[in-house]
């Protein structure tokens, strides 16, 4: 799937419109955007190493 031309394509249509869509916006703002961006890419690679590690986890308390 993230290999195909479709992703790519839908990546640079919404990296384009976060772009136009913060435009503007106050630098408080913008860094609290960097920051909500960079703890999802944060948790997006946690997600994809623990499958990698084939990581177990139990949902029950």
């Amino acid at each position: 799937m993230y290999n195909s031309d479709e992703f790519a394509d839908l990546a640079f249509w919404l990296r384009k419109f976060i772009d136009r869509e913060s435009e503007g916006l106050p630098i408080t703002d913008l860094n609290r955007l960097k920051d909500i961006f960079i703890r999802s890419s944060q948790y997006e690679y946690a997600f994809w190493d623990a499958a990698y590690r084939m990581e177990r986890w139990d949902p029950s308390p």
